[in-house]
């Protein structure tokens, strides 16, 4: 027989066992004085206890735990897989809504992460209307050289998000002058930035292609 059986099979097993523990643990409480085979509850909670058993391997996965693989070969390992496969098969319900709600917030914060991440593309791709642009002209008026120069090496770069290197680089300019203008159109709400690889990483804003487009359109 393969490992994997030999797990399921221990997850399985435990999960009963951890559904007769709960079970018999809410007899305590409600004062039962007898347990049937056939009692619906006892049923309910060995299948459950046997649904939070298997949910065991996808929270190791969660929290980044090796157990299950170094338990082949590990007999205490596989001791402690077995307890965590217990508490869960136990304290079905709350283990059940825990993962759920766990799973859930992670699935949001990457739906929202994959958004933020896209906003910028999409806005690049977007064209100003003529109106618009005339709306930004007391923007665009007050913007010094450096700072119209800044704005169009974000929107005319083959590249989404661009360091401060490389807009140093392309405009030849002194890296605290161009620093200093950056936080001067972040402010302006011209560009933002986001952390790729703990590196801050700039793109230009709706807002901001709006203002330098600006650029020949009669008032």
């Amino acid at each position: 027989m393969s490992y994997f059986f030999k797990i399921i099979i221990i997850i399985l097993l435990v999960g009963i066992f951890g559904g007769i523990i709960n079970y018999l643990l809410n007899g305590m409480k409600t004062e039962k004085k007898y347990v049937s085979i056939f009692d619906v509850e006892l049923l309910k909670c060995i299948f459950v206890g046997m649904g939070a058993s298997l949910l065991v391997p996808l929270f190791l996965n969660m929290i980044s735990s090796d157990i299950i693989k170094q338990a082949e070969t590990n007999d205490y390992m596989l001791l402690v897989f077995i307890g965590f496969c217990l508490i869960a098969s136990i304290s079905s319900k709350s283990f059940i809504n825990s993962i759920s709600e766990k799973i859930l917030k992670e699935l949001g914060d990457k739906v929202n992460k994959i958004e933020e991440d896209v906003k910028p593309i999409i806005q690049s791709s977007l064209e100003p209307d003529n109106d618009t642009r005339k709306n930004m002209k007391g923007t665009y008026d007050s913007l010094d050289n450096l700072e119209i120069s800044i704005l169009k090496s974000l929107e005319n770069s083959k590249y989404v998000y661009r360091t401060i290197n490389g807009i140093v680089k392309e405009l030849q300019e002194n890296n605290e002058r161009i620093k200093s203008n950056i936080e001067k159109l972040i402010n302006k709400g011209l560009i933002k930035y986001k952390s790729i690889k703990n590196k801050n990483m700039y793109y230009i804003t709706v807002k901001g292609k709006e203002c330098i487009a600006h650029e020949g359109i009669e008032d």
